[in-house]
């Protein structure tokens, strides 16, 4: 069973995020930035859905601590940021959700980020190549298919090639 790591400073939104994707995935959480660092370099992840905004190590230090450290697996960088694509763009993450957005597209978006990796590399595994547009334009997103919803101040095409 793939494994997904669920980084979420909001324990409601932690707690219904694992319910759903529990179903399909072996599911991990950490609360902030510092213990997702410790769980992605004694266990092997195969995906990663980090919240932008966290106090302590925020998602854009904890993804610069993953790739100064080696471990490369898709993120799927989720936040209610107007700044979202901007904050995403230099990151090179698979993919930027604006929240809020729905289990649904939160479950296209690991599966693609999977397939994308070929479905080995874990979390010392190669980086995810670039993957081509979806029917939906690419509204919201750094990489990867498109399924990220606009939120306010969030360019519709936010595209890092």
């Amino acid at each position: 069973m793939k494994r997904v790591l669920l980084v979420d400073d909001d324990l409601d939104v932690l707690e219904a995020l694992e319910m759903v994707l529990a179903r399909s995935y072996e599911v991990r959480t950490a609360v902030d930035g510092a213990q997702a660092l410790a769980s992605l370099e004694v266990g092997e992840i195969d995906v990663a859905v980090i919240d932008l905004m966290m106090p302590g190590m925020d998602g854009d230090t904890l993804i610069t601590a993953m790739r100064a450290r080696g471990i490369v697996v898709p993120v799927i960088l989720a936040s209610a940021t107007p700044e979202l694509a901007a904050r995403s763009s230099p990151l090179n993450v698979f993919a930027a959700l604006a929240k809020p957005f729905t289990a649904g597209e939160l479950e296209r978006c690991i599966a693609a980020a999977l397939a994308s990796d070929g479905g080995s590399g874990g979390a010392h595994g190669p980086a995810p190549a670039s993957s081509p547009e979806t029917p939906d334009g690419g509204a919201g997103r750094a990489r990867g298919p498109s399924l990220a919803r606009r939120g306010p101040g969030v360019p519709e095409t936010a595209r890092q090639e």
